[in-house]
Order: structure tokens, then sequence, then C-alpha cells
């Protein structure tokens, strides 16, 4: 009986070895937002449209509402409406106003300044191309961070940053207007090696506004009507509900 009872117990050590080994280990939990979060390299957190930081188009937005991005998406969690830019883009031109004054989901227009009837300066546009993103929406309800936009945008305008605390109270904020995400995420993180600080490094393909109009020739007609119907359908709450 003896011999059992020491074989049963010899068993259970065996069995608990994993935790008993990591029992009396220092705990890892980290107290956020106190101490930041440590995250790998290749962690994908919430998107950001980038605006041209030098060069020619300086201050433009990188986006020019070819809908690649949510062609390619898995989930169709990107809605992207296109718009058409008064004049071509020029060296030194100077930057297109806020996205606040007209962009989707902060009371203004949502058309590009300049067009008739609406608020703005004739001549100024928003992306060195001929079209811009008039209206850029992505539900993170839907979203499973696989990065097929980043990779699929011609011009680097979408990436996927390292902000992960998107927690919220109602589902209506979770879907993120062009505003928010023109907007810089400042993560409270660490990442892990030394190949770059807590906002990135992602750095922008570079492609030229041609390629970028060519590769949004090429999306199929079909494709894009595709995209504008399901999302239109969501419009008015949480799409694909």
């Amino acid at each position: 009986m003896v011999r059992e009872a020491v074989i049963g117990l010899w068993h259970i050590l065996r069995a608990m070895g994993l935790t008993l080994r990591y029992f009396f280990s220092k705990p890892v939990t980290v107290q956020y937002p106190e101490q930041p979060v440590h995250i790998y390299p290749r962690f994908r957190g919430r998107h950001e449209l980038l605006r041209y930081e030098e060069g020619p188009h300086k201050g433009l937005e990188r986006c020019i509402g070819c809908a690649l991005c949510a062609a390619y998406c898995p989930t169709q969690c990107i809605y992207v409406q296109a718009g058409e830019n008064n004049a071509p883009a020029e060296v030194g031109h100077p930057l297109s106003l806020p996205a606040s004054t007209y962009g989707a989901g902060t009371g203004g227009t949502g058309q590009a300044p300049g067009r008739p009837g609406k608020e703005g300066t004739a001549g100024q546009q928003r992306s060195p191309g001929e079209r811009y993103a008039e209206v850029y929406e992505i539900n993170l309800l839907r979203c499973m961070f696989c990065g097929y936009c980043e990779e699929a945008c011609p011009t680097g305008a979408i990436v996927l940053r390292r902000e992960f605390a998107l927690a919220d109270y109602s589902r209506k904020s979770l879907i993120y207007t062009q505003d928010r995400l023109l907007e810089p995420a400042k993560p409270h993180v660490i990442v892990r090696d030394d190949q770059g600080d807590a906002n990135g490094p992602r750095p922008p393909v570079a492609y030229p506004v041609a390629q970028a109009q060519a590769a949004y020739l090429s999306v199929p007609d079909t494709a894009k009507k595709a995209v504008l119907r399901r999302h239109r359908r969501g419009k008015d709450g949480v799409q694909g509900k």
C-alpha cells in the first residue's frame, strides 16, 4: 500500500512538473498602464493612414482612393469612397486642409476642398494623384489584423502600427473614420529588440503615383462595385451585421 502511494505521488509530481517549475518564479504580469507592454516587431496593431513626410508631395495624403485595401480585405471591414482632386499636384504645393474640416464623421462636408458649393479653396488637394479617399472607414469589430491591406496598398498609405489598447464602450466608436486614422498612434509599449522604436519601423512604400493609378485601374469594375454595395448596406450601423 505504501508502494502504491509513493508511485501515485510520483505520477502527480511528473504531471505537475511544469506547474511546479514556474510556481516559485517571478511573476510576468505587467501592471498596465503604469508599465509598458513588451511586444515583438511583427506585432500588428491599430491602422494608421500616412502622409508624405518629404519630397515634392510633403504633407499630402498617401491614399489615392484606389480601394485595393478594401478589395483584398478578407473580412470586408474597410470602406473607401474615392473623390477627384481639382488640380494635378505641383512641387511645393501647400498642405491640404485638415481632415477634420471635411472628413467623414466629424461634421464636415466630406468633400474635397474647392468643389462647387463646398467649403475649401480652389486648387487645393489632398493627394498627389487624380483621386483621393473622400471617405475611409475601418470596422475594427470585423478586422482580424492580417495585414493584407498594408500589403495591397500601392502607395504605402495604410500601415498597422503598435497600438493595441482598442477597447471601447460602444460598437459605433470602433468604426474608425478617416480623421482618427490620420492621427499618429502613441502606444505605451516596448519593442523587444532593437529593430525600431515604439511606433514602427514600417518604412512606407514609395511607388510612383502613376504606378498606383495603374494598380487601381487593374481592379475589375465588378469587384469595385461589389465592395461599395457591401459597405453601403452597413452604412447606417455596424457593417456586416
